[in-house]
């Protein structure tokens, strides 16, 4: 199987070398370097590579003494790029992009020896576009790896990008099937500032989902502040959206209306198309404003709410014999006898210890308590 990846500004193909066959390569691997920034392009190039290889390797096989050349691999790699094109309706034409190809082989010691051929290519991003999407493209990207590392193409990671952005979809529309709508500030910090200060009792639903909200505003500033960070920016999003699938439902209106106004405005720069359309969708930005002043890419940032974070309650693992066991809810500011104590008295302990004190109590607060029996 033949994969891509990038690499200082090149899409390297490769190709793993079948056994039988390696003993006319010099080495394992046979790598191809197609430099451009366009990953409609590699995709392209690495398909037509892999079949041409297909081709080679059953040549190969029928007749062992061919001679295939350098130059004959610089030839393919020059059909693959013109099919490439034909494909997607452009021309070859010189000096007007720094795209090219190069072929990558090995020396007797794995050392890699590059030639480059070069070639002159219009890139055009429609193929990447067409097939997945503006936004699902940019997320992938910035999801797959941190600015400085380098980024390995893959279909099922690009799959994944465009399952998240479904469920925020499908979230969007449970909304509206309930009612609820961003139009006349629903949801903002004002709205929310008004419906905390009538002193009702949050719902656990209420709390879980402020606390998802605001974790989410703080981590992501963060991750785009100073050494940006997107692909836990991204990360953090996704967290997000599968707190709201579990409690938006539960939560009051106001609360929900702040949790998609939230995960939208954090979005935005992320998948701006499709949170502007959710925007508009939900009544954030009025149908009859030209200007798009009420665009989401207009709205404030959002300010994360510290009192949200807190919580009266925390999860405490259990572990007996090595192992964990369970987890209990303890109060956040049990001291280490409490904790102690809560772990002892719990079905737990009942059930893993027999009956029998442990030997040893080992209680890290806020984490676990380790029972050894």
């Amino acid at each position: 199987m033949a994969h891509y990846y990038v690499r200082n500004g090149y899409y390297y193909y490769q190709r793993r070398v079948p056994l039988d066959l390696r003993k006319f390569y010099s080495g394992a691997n046979i790598k191809a370097a197609l430099k451009t920034k366009d990953p409609a392009i590699a995709a392209l190039f690495v398909a037509k590579l892999d079949r041409q290889y297909d081709a080679e390797f059953a040549q190969r096989r029928l007749n062992p003494e061919a001679e295939i050349s350098q130059r004959d691999r610089e030839l393919m790699a020059e059909h693959a790029l013109k099919d490439i094109s034909d494909v997607l309706g452009i021309d070859f034409k010189s000096g007007e992009t720094e795209t090219g190809f190069a072929y990558e082989t090995t020396d007797e010691d794995g050392r890699p020896i590059l030639e480059e051929v070069v070639g002159k290519l219009d890139v055009l991003t429609d193929y990447v576009i067409d097939k997945y999407g503006a936004d699902t493209a940019r997320m992938f990207i910035l999801f797959k790896a941190p600015p400085e590392k380098d980024l390995e193409w893959d279909d099922a990671d690009v799959e994944g990008q465009v399952r998240f952005l479904q469920r925020i979809w499908r979230l969007a529309d449970a909304a509206l099937e309930r009612g609820l709508s961003l139009a006349e500030g629903a949801g903002s910090a004002a709205a929310v500032a008004e419906a905390l200060a009538s002193g009702a009792a949050l719902s656990p639903a209420d709390q879980e989902l402020r606390r998802a909200v605001h974790t989410a505003i703080h981590e992501v500033t963060e991750d785009l502040d100073g050494d940006v960070q997107f692909n836990t920016a991204v990360s953090e999003l996704m967290k997000l959206s599968n707190a709201m699938g579990t409690h938006l439902a539960g939560s009051a209106d106001v609360f929900a209306c702040e949790a998609l106004r939230t995960l939208l405005i954090l979005l935005a720069p992320f998948a701006p198309h499709m949170a502007e359309e959710l925007w508009l969708k939900l009544g954030g930005r009025s149908t009859d404003d030209s200007l798009a002043q009420t665009s989401i890419h207009n709205q404030s940032w959002p300010q994360s709410d510290a009192s949200a974070l807190v919580r009266d309650t925390v999860p405490l693992v259990i572990q007996i014999k090595g192992k964990v066991r369970g987890n209990l809810e303890v109060p956040a500011d049990a001291d280490k006898a409490t904790l102690e104590k809560l772990a002892l008295e719990s079905e737990i302990a009942a059930k893993w210890l027999e009956g029998k004190a442990p030997s040893r109590v080992i209680v890290v607060p806020g984490k676990l308590v380790n029972l050894v029996p």
